[in-house]
C-alpha cells in the first residue's frame, strides 16, 4: 500500500466518521425539537385549561350581569311579585311604590289603594346601609 493509498483511506474514514457524526448531531436535533414539540402540548394545555376557566367565570358574570339588569328595567306586570314585596309600578304615565294584598286582591300603597292600573313593575333598589 503506497503512501497515497494510506492518506486517501484515512480521508475515506474521516468522511465517513463526520457523516456520522452529522447523523447523530441530526438525530440529537430531532430528539430535541421532539421534546420541545411534547413541552409545548403541555403548555398548550395548561393554557386551555386556564382559558376553559376564564370562560366559564365571564359566562357565570354573564349570567348576573343580565340578572342586574333584569332588576333595573320594567318587566311586564304578570311577572311581579304577590307576596306583598314592595316594587315599583307603573302603566307609562303614573308610577307608585306599592305592594300586592292578597287579602284585597290588589296593589297597595302607603296612601291606600293605588289610582291606576300598573302594566310594568320594577324591584326597589336595596336601602342605603349604615
Amino acid at each position: 500500500m503506497s503512501m497515497i493509498d494510506v492518506i486517501l483511506d484515512g480521508e475515506k474514514e474521516r468522511s465517513e466518521l463526520q457523516a456520522s457524526d452529522s447523523g447523530w448531531y441530526q438525530l440529537g436535533t430531532i430528539l430535541k425539537a421532539q421534546q420541545e414539540l411534547a413541552d409545548l402540548h403541555v403548555r398548550i394545555a395548561e393554557l386551555e385549561q386556564q382559558f376553559l376557566g376564564r370562560d366559564i367565570l365571564l359566562g357565570k358574570q354573564a349570567v348576573r350581569i343580565h340578572e342586574l339588569e333584569a332588576q333595573t328595567q320594567w318587566q311586564p306586570i304578570e311577572t311581579a311579585p304577590k307576596d306583598g314585596t314592595q316594587c315599583l309600578l307603573s302603566n307609562d304615565v303614573y308610577k307608585e311604590i306599592a305592594g300586592w294584598d292578597e287579602l284585597n286582591n290588589s296593589w297597595i300603597c302607603t296612601a291606600g289603594f293605588i289610582e291606576f292600573i300598573p302594566t310594568h313593575w320594577m324591584p326597589l333598589p336595596k336601602p342605603p346601609k349604615g
